[in-house]
């Protein structure tokens, strides 16, 4: 165990294997870690610990029988319907980025919390800053940390295509046609 850390990247999978594992009663579309856990397992000499585990869960089923108490350090589920993720992904595609960011920061305000951002910054990937979202605030200062790096647990193909298509930015004439095609929805 490295002691200047108290958990070593080994421990770390091994407990985001047991965390996959215990998602797949929900039959998730895909569970991603994210967050400060990331870091520290690309780097764990010079990245501080984490404090606990933020995991991205998307699925349509309830939890029944998942155990997350007994985990070190403990998990923060951030559970999405897949049509709420399939909705930011949406809106990214095909909505003017003004209109793509109102909608999010407006989800922001109303339930005082940056989940659709941080899922925005997720898929959109490290060059999240180009579509205009900003850096979440922390005490009034910008926080540093890169909020699209991300690990995939599960769901690897469905992610990798949701991520694609979100990408793939359509102008006006474009939505039209895809929409003439019925081509606007994800599957």
């Amino acid at each position: 165990m490295d002691q200047t850390h108290g958990i070593s990247p080994e421990l770390l999978k091994s407990r985001l294997e047991r965390i996959a594992t215990e998602l797949r009663v929900c039959y998730p579309k895909a569970v991603l870690l994210f967050g400060s856990a990331v870091a520290f397992l690309d780097d764990p000499r010079t990245t501080p610990r984490p404090h606990d585990l933020d995991i991205l869960l998307v699925a349509d089923n309830p939890l029944l029988d998942a155990d997350m108490k007994n985990i070190t350090p403990p998990v923060e589920l951030h559970r999405f319907r897949s049509g709420e993720v399939i909705a930011v992904a949406r809106s990214l595609r095909y909505n003017s980025k003004a209109v793509a960011l109102s909608k999010l920061y407006a989800k922001n305000l109303a339930k005082q919390h940056a989940r659709d951002v941080i899922l925005a910054a997720i898929l959109l990937g490290p060059n999240y800053n180009d579509f205009g979202i900003e850096q979440i605030d922390v005490g009034g200062r910008p926080d540093s940390r890169d909020y699209s790096r991300h690990l995939i647990l599960s769901g690897h193909g469905w992610w990798q295509r949701l991520t694609a298509w979100a990408l793939e930015r359509r102008n006006l004439l474009q939505r039209l046609a895809d929409k003439m095609i019925m081509a606007d929805r994800f599957a």
